[in-house]
């Protein structure tokens, strides 16, 4: 389209950016006739042209009754193939379009769904990920929030339904869902005449242990029931500042008066007070803590009693020592400043503890074998319960003793403090609400505070007429894995074993005793780390670090460090890559084995930047479209209200999605140049010998070796190479 063609569009009334969608369309070849109409934006346009661009059936949503976005909409719905009839309506909202269309792609049809919030159908999808099931609720009328603690409870396996009452916000049933996760009593909260702040007050005393009928009583503000809250877990005598007639400010400043007073064990302003006394002087510490007497001259009418007398006239009333007085009485001590009377400091509670009756700590450590290698036929991996064990006893905190001074004051004690109840999930808390029972036969783990119990698989072995192994949880083999098997876990998989030409994947760890011999086949792959005896003839990747005696013929990808232990610890032919560290004795051998090792920068790595920054990209230039619509709509609708604008609001929540998308994008973007990042440290350490034909890559950099003998590689701060070894005069090891 040259400029007259341009200009004569602009002169029929098209906006510049139609005549741009106009242009793009006939440099494409595109029968252009299908969308240059001014009833159509310049967006819609962008949409249909995209379309017919793709080589889709665009006749389907080119109606100027649907706006660009539910176009955007139909298009993605039909680039993959989707039965977009089932929500191609210009009643039906872009946002209701999107989460039928991800549903059917995710195997769902949500159609029937469409006179819901975007917000419901979101929850429905995300409960059939889980494979629970919330459309009964939804067909009771619970809203978006309510239903997603819903669907987190039956995901966490918590009896929520005799909970559950319209009248309660999603997020005061996340406050009951909670409760019920962390094995509270959640009857002692789960009333509508509380909020969910008192709600959370209440829960989070019912964790700390501490009596939550100090400040169960509604009239209070969730701001006063956490300043009560505070002052139980810190052992204060709360009833000070529980009336109703402090604020909550008012109660804090009480709080942290009476913690700053009770942090010593006496608390005085005033100076020593000293009384003379006939022929006796007595001095009272300032704290009162003490009393000292000096008797100046004796006489015959100096008795036990009169002492004792004398000194309850001066107030002085506990922890008199009548073995001084009947001293003092004898004539002793005489000028000398004995004590006569001693208080007693409070004794502080003692805080609660649990007895734990398994282990809370697994080491993992392997034995070192003599020659470097490493044992993996004995290391503890894990740790595992029984059905009913019983797991941990808690024992509640001491209440304290009160102290006393000379003059009789109490001195109040500071109670022991209460710990949180266990969280986590497989196992409950018993009626005594002290004692902790396992629910399953499973694997037992400690992450951080909370204690969690997952599903064991426990297999003899797995053969490949035993079909798929796929597990939501643990898997432990006792023995070997065949060829031709397939396993799958959401946890740990351990093989006691060895494993043949197996396709074995986990979230979690895997550990193979025995070691792999694949011979070519199947794969080995890890969210986390993986462990094996020996590598051999096998693919092996882990997101975490590799550990192993040797590998032989592998092509093995860490995306953090591989270690081969042992003086012996060899690598011997294949491609090893590691993202920061390749640590092994020997690499090749004597046969001359082309042996290939990698670490820093590979491929996947700039893919995926190159990828982010093309999103990127395209997010700003559909940003800047819609920033450009909402300039124009806001012209256009200037003085009225839009938020009753059905296009306006769509331009907004397109705007917030976007950007939403943008910020997840960066994210990955962050996450992506950070590991590129730390490729800048990575190193390859051969503490042996590099036989000749082994190659290594650093960052790119490609090492051949004739012979060296303990090299270390990695880049400096010049991006070049740094090489430091033993080489030999006949050495033609080199970089390329």
């Amino acid at each position: 389209m040259d400029i007259k063609e341009k200009l004569l569009l602009l002169k029929e009334g098209f906006s510049k950016e139609q005549v741009e969608e106009i242009s793009k369309g006939e440099a494409s070849y595109l029968d252009t006739s299908i969308y240059a109409k001014k009833e159509f934006l310049s967006l819609q346009m962008k949409e249909i042209r995209v379309g017919m661009e793709e080589g889709l059936d665009v006749d389907i949503y080119a109606r100027p009754d649907f706006d660009w976005l539910q176009m955007a909409e139909i298009r993605l719905g039909l680039e993959h193939n989707d039965d977009v009839r089932k929500y191609a309506y210009p009643k039906v909202k872009h946002d209701i379009m999107k989460e039928i269309r991800l549903g059917l792609e995710e195997g769902i049809n949500l159609a029937s769904y469409s006179s819901h919030t975007s917000d419901i159908l979101r929850e429905i999808r995300a409960a059939h990920r889980s494979e629970v099931d919330i459309l009964d609720y939804v067909d009771r009328g619970y809203d978006a929030e309510q239903l997603k603690e819903i669907r987190l409870a039956l995901e966490h396996h918590v009896s929520i339904s005799a909970y559950l009452k319209p009248e309660y916000r999603g997020i005061s049933l996340r406050e009951i869902r909670i409760g019920l996760e962390r094995q509270v009593n959640v009857e002692e909260y789960a009333f509508l005449i509380y909020d969910w702040r008192q709600m959370r007050e209440l829960r989070l005393g019912l964790e700390h242990q501490i009596n939550i009928d100090h400040y169960r009583n509604a009239l209070y503000s969730w701001r006063q029931m956490r300043e009560i809250r505070l002052g139980l877990e810190l052992g204060l005598k709360v009833s000070r500042f529980t009336s109703f007639m402090y604020t909550a400010n008012e109660m804090k400043k009480r709080r942290e008066y009476m913690l700053s007073h009770m942090s010593e064990e006496f608390k005085g302003e005033q100076a020593p007070v000293i009384i003379n006394y006939d022929n006796f002087a007595i001095t009272i510490s300032d704290d009162e803590s003490s009393a000292t007497i000096r008797m100046h001259k004796w006489d015959e009418d100096v008795t036990r009693e009169a002492v004792i007398r004398m000194l309850r006239d001066q107030n002085i009333v506990f922890g008199i020592k009548e073995d001084v007085a009947e001293e003092l009485a004898e004539g002793k001590h005489l000028n000398e400043n004995v004590v006569i009377a001693k208080g007693q400091p409070p004794v502080p509670g003692k805080d609660g503890y649990y007895e734990f009756f398994i282990k809370t700590e697994i080491n993992r450590e392997p034995k070192i074998l003599d020659d470097g290698s490493i044992d993996y036929h004995n290391i503890e991996w894990f740790q595992q319960v029984s059905k009913d064990q019983k797991l941990a006893y808690y024992h509640d905190a001491t209440e304290g003793v009160e102290g006393c001074t000379v003059t009789g004051r109490k001195i109040p004690y500071v109670a022991g403090k209460q710990l949180s109840v266990i969280g986590g999930e497989g196992f409950r808390l018993d009626d005594d609400r002290k004692t902790y029972y396992s629910n399953m036969d499973g694997l037992v783990e400690f992450k951080k505070d909370l204690m969690i119990i997952t599903n064991v698989l426990v297999l003899d072995e797995v053969t490949a007429a035993m079909g798929n192994v796929v597990f939501n949880g643990a898997i432990n083999i006792k023995g070997n894995v065949q060829a031709g098997s397939y396993i799958s876990a959401a946890g740990e998989i351990y093989i006691s074993g060895a494993v043949e030409g197996a396709v074995i994947e986990a979230e979690g760890d895997i550990v193979i005793k025995q070691g792999i011999n694949a011979s070519k086949k199947g794969s080995i792959k890890s969210r986390q780390n993986i462990s094996s005896r020996f590598i051999e003839s096998a693919i092996v990747r882990a997101e975490g670090d590799i550990n192993a005696n040797y590998i032989l013929n592998s092509i093995v990808t860490s995306r953090k460090k591989i270690k081969i232990s042992g003086r012996m610890g060899s690598i011997i032919g294949g491609v090893t890559y590691a993202t920061d560290e390749i640590n092994v004795h020997n690499v090749g051998n004597d046969a001359f084995v082309k042996t290939i090792l990698k670490v820093g920068l590979d491929d996947e790595m700039v893919r995926e930047q190159v990828r982010c920054e093309k999103q990127l990209a395209a997010i700003d230039k559909e940003l800047e479209s819609l920033h450009k619509l909402h300039d124009q709509l806001n012209e256009m609708y200037k003085g009225t209200d839009k938020r009753t604008n059905d296009l306006f609001v769509k331009i907004e929540s397109s705007v917030f999605s976007k950007n939403e998308e943008k910020k997840m994008l960066l994210e990955s973007q962050g996450a992506i140049n950070e590991l590129i990042k730390r490729t800048a440290k990575s190193k390859v350490i051969i503490s042996g010998t590099a036989y000749e034909n082994s190659v290594v890559e650093v960052n790119g950099k490609r090492w051949i070796s004739n012979g060296a003998r303990d090299v270390t590689l990695k880049s400096n701060a010049d991006n070049q190479i740094d090489i430091h070894g033993q080489f030999g005069v006949n050495s033609k090891s080199k970089w390329t």
